[in-house]
């Protein structure tokens, strides 16, 4: 090492960052938790709507750039080279990080769209539904943490979508499994952001109840063209992302199930998509859009 002081430098140099990332990580958990402590203080709800929401989000966002140096300062490789520091690796991966933000917005995906299938028995049971979920989801802390974990997957998505479709080996053809989740993931996180920030301002500036009605305004409107392949297209696409995760989590030993089971999320992602446009586009079920929801398409 005394030989080359300069290779000496720059090993040092790279665990200095490294360990400055580790603590940059500390500071960001700390900013989160110090917002879901506020956010927990008796009537700070009540004194300050929306604005709590928007404390905890605006914390998260104030530190997107630090949440990308600390997840590996560059987008994700999936070829990593061999001279990456092992202690960034824990701290550092953009997989970990969209494995946590996804386990989370998971569950909230599967309470959301199966509070929609209740539209099946009608709107009224669909109403009543989200009442109910909404007791939980609609909590400040909770609420907030769902938002703050969703930029935590649209940050890690793109890196890691990056490095999959433009960061490969030389010489390396990226499977077809690899493309298509990174390809479904891009689409799903785009059209999630549109429809979170939709929502968002449909309750915050518009003062409406974003419930059924307002999400199947579009369809009745001359706006359908684009609102049923957007609803068929994001659940499609969720179905695609996570066939391609099971494809390549499941273990080899589960033989024709490794197979059957991506393509039964892609179908059934295909099909509960048409349902979803179906039952909010009234085929199904009787959809009368109240004026003031379809005021904000100028009918």
């Amino acid at each position: 090492m005394a030989d080359n002081p300069s290779a000496a430098i720059r090993e040092v140099q790279a665990h200095v960052a490294a360990v400055e990332r580790v603590v940059r990580g500390e500071q960001l958990l700390g900013d989160l938790g110090a917002a879901g402590a506020i956010l927990c203080l008796p009537g700070w709800h009540a004194l300050a709507p929306p604005t709590d929401l928007w404390m905890g989000l605006w914390m998260c966002l104030s530190h997107s750039s630090g949440l990308c140096r600390l997840m590996g300062m560059t987008p994700y490789d999936p070829h990593p080279p061999s001279s990456r520091l092992t202690l960034a690796q824990p701290v550092a991966s953009l997989r970990r990080f969209h494995q946590i933000g996804g386990a989370t917005t998971f569950v909230f995906v599967l309470m959301h769209l199966g509070n929609h299938m209740m539209a099946v028995g009608g709107v009224p049971t669909h109403q009543r539904w989200l009442d109910l979920l909404r007791l939980l989801y609609r909590h400040p802390l909770v609420e907030t943490v769902l938002l703050c974990m969703l930029v935590v997957q649209l940050i890690s998505g793109m890196g890691m979508a990056g490095g999959l479709l433009g960061r490969g080996r030389p010489g390396r053809v990226l499977g077809a499994v690899a493309r298509w989740q990174a390809i479904s993931g891009l689409l799903l996180g785009a059209l999630v952001l549109v429809h979170v920030g939709a929502v968002l301002f449909g309750r915050m500036a518009l003062e409406l109840d974003t419930n059924f009605y307002f999400a199947a305004a579009g369809l009745h409107t001359p706006w359908a063209w684009f609102f049923a392949p957007y609803y068929w297209v994001g659940v499609t696409a969720l179905g695609v992302h996570l066939a391609c995760v099971a494809h390549r989590r499941l273990p080899a030993r589960w033989g024709a199930l490794r197979k059957l089971i991506p393509i039964s999320l892609v179908a059934g992602g295909m099909a509960l998509g048409a349902l979803l446009v179906a039952l909010m586009g009234g085929p199904l079920v009787q959809v009368d859009i109240p004026a003031r929801y379809l005021a904000t398409y100028g009918f």
